[in-house]
This record gives structure tokens, C-alpha cells and sequence, in this order.
């Protein structure tokens, strides 16, 4: 195996294993917004439900930069795909020119690692979104078991 071959193979179970990663966070956040909605079905709004509704706006929060994240990870592809083109001189705007080869592949190359940066920031907040939920929910269970907790003591 040469090593085109195998940087090729890496790259492909890197790319992967971050995709199952972002969903997964994706579908934690879903899960989590579900959960709060089951869990409140006979309550009436009333301020005890503020943690609960700033894990749901959180963990809504996580879902969307996880669609941000993939919105962008979409662009980087189509440039890889410019970028593959305009090496082989098949690019509509380079064709076969070596100057305009030159030029494309220079702005290709600034514009994958803006779109990276783009990415990887959404990833960042994704991730941030999930954390903050997940404490604002541990927050709203915690007032609920001493709301209940306080409730048989009294009777």
C-alpha cells in the first residue's frame, strides 16, 4: 500500500468517525429536548420550569450549530471536489491554463480554510449548546426532587 493510499484511508475513517460523532451529539440534543417534553406533560408552566426551558433552548441551541457544522463541512466538500477538478485542468473557470490553475487553487485553498474555521467554531458552540443543557436540566431535576422531597415532608 502506497502512501497516497493509506493517507487516503486515513482520511476517510477520520472523516467517519467525526460525522457519527456530530450526529450523535445531534441526537443527544433531540433526545434531550424529547425528555424534557415527556417529562412535563401534566405540569402547568409556572417559574420552576425556567432550568427546563433554558435546557430545551440549549439543547435546541446545540442541534442547530450541529446543522451549521454540516452545512459548512457540505461547502468544504464542493471545494475539495473544485479543487480536484482545477488539478486535473478540467475546471470550467481554470481549464487547462497554468496561471489560472495557480489562481484557483490559491483562492481554493483560502476559501477551505475560512469554510474550515467556519466549521470547527460551529462544532465548538455544538458542543458548548450540549453542556450547558445538560447542566441547566441537572439543574431543573434537582429543584424537582426538593420541591417534591419538601412537599412529603409536609404532608
Amino acid at each position: 500500500m502506497d502512501n497516497t493510499e493509506l493517507r487516503s484511508q486515513v482520511f476517510n475513517r477520520l472523516n467517519s468517525v467525526q460525522e457519527k460523532y456530530d450526529y450523535w451529539l445531534m441526537a443527544v440534543a433531540a433526545s434531550a429536548i424529547a425528555l424534557a417534553v415527556h417529562d412535563t406533560k401534566n405540569h402547568c408552566i409556572s417559574a420552576s420550569l425556567l432550568p427546563l426551558g433554558g435546557a430545551v433552548a440549549s439543547c435546541g441551541s446545540s442541534f442547530f450549530a450541529g446543522c451549521r457544522r454540516q452545512n459548512w463541512i457540505l461547502a468544504l466538500l464542493h471545494l475539495n471536489h473544485d479543487r480536484l477538478c482545477v488539478e486535473g485542468g478540467i475546471h470550467p473557470i481554470a481549464g487547462s491554463d497554468p496561471n489560472k490553475i495557480v489562481v484557483c487553487l490559491d483562492e481554493l485553498d483560502r476559501l477551505v480554510v475560512d469554510k474550515n474555521d467556519r466549521a470547527q467554531l460551529w462544532a465548538i458552540w455544538q458542543f458548548r449548546f450540549l453542556v450547558v443543557g445538560t447542566l441547566f436540566y441537572l439543574v431543573w431535576h434537582v429543584l424537582e426532587i426538593c420541591s417534591t422531597t419538601s412537599v412529603s415532608a409536609h404532608s
